[in-house]
């Protein structure tokens, strides 16, 4: 069974800025900082209804 394309993911500031801060907070594995993010990603993905963090927030489960 072929797989079906992914839509291409569209650019967002507010996620390049979250993406920075996870890859900070994992290089030094500061566990708090890591719980902001996903934090901070949640509500963007809820409030601001950004597909990219909606898409981020599933994969944390």
């Amino acid at each position: 069974m072929a797989e079906t394309p992914k839509a291409p993911t569209l650019p967002c500031p507010h996620c390049d800025e979250l993406d920075t801060r996870q890859q900070t907070a994992e290089a030094a594995h500061d566990r708090s900082a890591l719980v902001d993010v996903r934090v901070l990603t949640r509500q963007h993905a809820r409030l601001d209804r950004c597909e990219r963090a909606r898409a981020a927030v599933r994969s944390y489960a």
